[in-house]
């Protein structure tokens, strides 16, 4: 794991688009404009295994937002996402956030993952959107 870079952006864009759940469709420009924001603060991680990034993720350091977690869908379930996620709720606690927020659609998998981890659901926005939380402290 190491922060992500500029030079990263277009293949974590098309890691991206290996995921089914939460996939946001949205242009490369958008994506790159999103993630320069993250870069430039030092808030986003890549994961990368033999040259191929296999995860994403990056925090909002001025809401304690995980705004961004991201696994190839080849990786998935080798404990990619859960070191991802430990560096995402360390960042946020290093900035002295007492809790880790985070939205995620609701009724997939990556809602349960995120249940397993600790996080529990505060607030519901319909039927999709599941707003979650976990102590930090």
């Amino acid at each position: 794991m190491r922060a992500m870079t500029p030079a990263d952006r277009r293949r974590c864009f098309t890691m991206r688009q290996t995921v089914h759940e939460n996939r946001r469709d949205i242009s490369f420009a958008d994506y790159a404009a999103a993630s320069d924001v993250y870069i430039g603060r030092g808030d986003s991680s890549v994961w990368v295994e033999n040259g191929r990034i296999l995860g994403e993720a990056a925090v909002d350091r001025e809401t304690g937002v995980v705004e961004v977690l991201y696994v190839d869908a080849a990786a998935q379930g080798r404990g990619i996402g859960s070191a991802l996620l430990d560096r995402c709720c360390a960042t946020l606690a290093g900035l002295g956030y007492r809790e880790a927020l985070l939205s995620t659609m609701a009724g997939t998998r990556a809602e349960g993952f995120y249940l397993k981890r600790g996080f529990q659901t505060y607030k519901m926005e319909g039927r999709d959107t599941a707003f979650m939380r976990r102590s930090l402290v």
